[in-house]
């Protein structure tokens, strides 16, 4: 058992929490066990499971904080943990996880500042915190370094009002060049809209709607596209 590389339980009934003894799956690549009644939270033995490329434990019940022992993990390159019931802030030592390409932690309870440095996350494609508690502060101007990035999610819940992301739109998010769609949308940003956004190559979805923006639109970016 200790060569399984594949644990696929997703979509089930499974119910309790995740047993300690996971660890001994030494090998174990990927961990799924999306769509399910688990409870508790991921347990701290998972540490030493250093193989662990694709952790998928979204759409369970699983709480509390956002594990630290996900920092030392740093072979991951997918973490999904959508749609469960995370809290209090993301933990600074994300930061470490440079091998990350997709980030889900949407739809959970989490609050406080992004990371100041969560732009060291160089090859991230897709960074989503939609629907949290509150998300507070600025977007870091680390961020603007995920050159990779294609999908950037911080929408928050329409009716709540709840993210409080705030400050202006950096300009430099214009170096995203790969950036597909841009989610910004129910926030507290003010000022102007940056004229390098709407100039983005590639962007498909400007979402800025329910915000505190003012002044003109950057008519010449959108007429250069």
């Amino acid at each position: 058992i200790s060569s399984l590389q594949k644990v696929p339980f997703d979509t089930n009934r499974l119910r309790d929490q995740i047993p300690s003894g996971i660890a001994v799956l030494s090998a174990l690549t990927e961990l799924n066990i999306n769509t399910n009644v688990i409870t508790g939270s991921l347990p701290s033995e998972m540490a030493g499971m250093t193989a662990l490329a694709d952790i998928n434990v979204g759409y369970t019940i699983l709480e509390g904080s956002v594990p630290t022992l996900l920092c030392g993990l740093t072979g991951l390159t997918k973490l999904n943990m959508e749609y469960c019931r995370y809290g209090g802030s993301l933990p600074s030592c994300l930061v470490q996880l440079t091998a990350l390409v997709g980030m889900y932690l949407g739809h959970n309870e989490i609050s406080g500042p992004i990371p100041a440095q969560a732009g060291s996350m160089v090859a991230l494609r897709e960074f989503k915190l939609n629907y949290n508690e509150r998300i507070t502060g600025t977007i870091p101007s680390s961020l603007c370094n995920m050159s990779a990035l294609e999908l950037m999610d911080f929408t928050s819940q329409i009716a709540l009002f709840i993210n409080r992301v705030t400050g202006p739109l950096p300009a430099a998010l214009g170096q995203l060049l790969l950036v597909e769609k841009l989610y910004l949308s129910v926030n507290r940003f003010s000022g102007t809209i940056p004229a390098t956004l709407p100039a983005l190559p590639v962007l498909t979805v400007l979402g800025i709607s329910t915000n505190l923006l003012s002044g003109p639109l950057p008519a010449s970016s959108w007429s250069a596209r």
